[in-house]
């Protein structure tokens, strides 16, 4: 019980975030690397998790997604002209933290990457107006498989059933 209280004092609400719950430590990564990007560009710079530039379409695929792509929802985004001033800082801000559980994505590499996705690809379920986001799942989810059953999964060697 003690455990389970702990795991919730240290997470955070953020409002910006559509109600989704970040470990206290991530958003304070999140928000120390935004900070010295703005001290470096003496300009606002904003940093996004993946989770919350992405939505799924289809609910009944929420958790296969979710479960699939894990701790990559976590994965930190930010302008694509920020990318290598981010780079060079983020390693030192994760030091701090005591936190390595994110990382940055290079949203002008995988653009550039043109990656492509299978029919009936997890990609599919992925709606997001973020190009850099949209690539992003396009490389993580293209590839997997929309099966029905474990049987047609198993078949496809690289599907994945809603459950």
């Amino acid at each position: 019980m003690k455990k389970l209280q702990d795991d919730k004092a240290a997470m955070l609400d953020t409002s910006s975030s559509g109600g989704k719950l970040y470990d206290y430590q991530l958003v304070q990564v999140r928000n120390q690397l935004r900070h010295a990007l703005e001290d470096k560009f003496n300009k606002k710079v904003e940093v996004y998790f993946f989770a919350d530039l992405i939505d799924i379409k289809t609910p009944r695929w929420v958790n296969a997604i979710e479960g699939f792509i894990n701790t990559q929802k976590i994965n930190m985004f930010v302008e694509e002209e920020y990318y290598e001033a981010a780079n060079k800082l983020l390693p030192a801000i994760l030091k701090r933290a005591g936190f390595y559980r994110t990382g940055l994505v290079d949203s002008e590499r995988l653009r550039n990457a043109n990656i492509t996705t299978d029919n009936h690809s997890l990609a599919e379920e992925i709606i997001s107006d973020h190009e850099g986001a949209r690539c992003y799942a396009n490389f993580l989810l293209g590839r997997m498989i929309k099966c029905e059953t474990f049987a047609e999964a198993r078949a496809s060697g690289r599907g994945l059933t809603p459950n």
